[in-house]
């Protein structure tokens, strides 16, 4: 068997050197900012390896120029020569990893076959609804969920949002915030769905909410896609939703009560 000449964006930290990675470019962004010494360029782009590990990548002033004339969004590339640095803006960002690279003057970046990376989605990132009640606001889940109440769509001066209530298997229903070309999705009352890349916000209790150009819907078909997959399907067949009574998230300043549905909680 060929071992592969590059590095799984999974298994880098900061202290790997001399690595090789290849990887599918999902996002690029130039900037152009006012310092006290002149404008500075900044590149920030975000990418996904052949695995489905996504990270993000920085670079600065001329670095970021060159970079930037040579990557475009679905482009693959192989990138040597950057380093890795903790990601200390991973609560804002829609990345789900620890860790960044930042190109500097020795990055090499090259166009690879664009082939090479096809057909391979971003490792899920799903959460039940339960756990979001002590996470941090800012930062970026995953969820499956039944679609509990018909969707509620608004439309002002052009600006489309859409509302829906979704349950899991955990017992919990949240509010789900959809922008945009994203408000069209066609999802009715009972559907199972997958909910890619949803920002906590507040609004009196805890809700979630698309972000442009990167939330995406399934309709679930395939239950083996993942376990909390699996735990709603089972959860759907043995209780009716309609009449299943899901806790409300606790409003800013209530005290949270555990509850789960004691017939699933052994479930594997």
């Amino acid at each position: 068997m060929q071992t592969s000449i590059f590095t799984p964006l999974q298994t880098l930290n900061n202290f790997s050197k001399n690595f090789v990675v290849k990887v599918k470019m999902l996002m690029v962004k130039k900037n152009i900012i006012q310092k006290q010494k002149g404008p500075l360029t900044i590149l920030d782009c975000r990418f996904m390896d052949e695995y489905g590990t996504e990270m993000e990548g920085i670079a600065f002033a001329d670095v970021a120029d060159r970079i930037n004339n040579i990557i475009n969004v679905d482009g693959v590339y192989s990138i040597s020569g950057a380093e890795v640095a903790l990601n200390d803006n991973k609560d804002y960002t829609v990345v789900n990893n620890d860790y960044k690279l930042k190109f500097n003057r020795y990055t090499k970046v090259n166009e690879e076959d664009p082939n090479s990376i096809r057909n391979v989605s971003p490792r899920p990132n799903i959460f039940q609804l339960k756990e979001l009640i002590s996470m941090d606001t800012k930062k970026v889940v995953d969820v499956v969920g039944v679609v509990l109440k018909p969707v509620t769509l608004k439309i002002e001066k052009g600006y489309i949002e859409k509302t829906l209530v979704i349950g899991d298997h955990s017992g919990y229903q949240c509010n789900v915030k959809l922008y945009g070309d994203l408000a069209q999705f066609d999802v009715n009352e009972g559907n199972a769905i997958k909910i890619n890349k949803l920002r906590i916000n507040i609004y009196h209790s805890k809700i979630l909410t698309s972000i442009p150009n990167t939330t995406t819907i399934d309709l679930i078909q395939d239950i083996n896609e993942h376990i909390e997959i699996k735990k709603l399907d089972y959860f759907l067949k043995h209780n009716n939703y309609k009449e299943y009574k899901f806790q409300e998230f606790p409003k800013e300043g209530d005290v949270y009560t555990n509850a789960f549905p004691s017939n699933i909680t052994n479930f594997i």
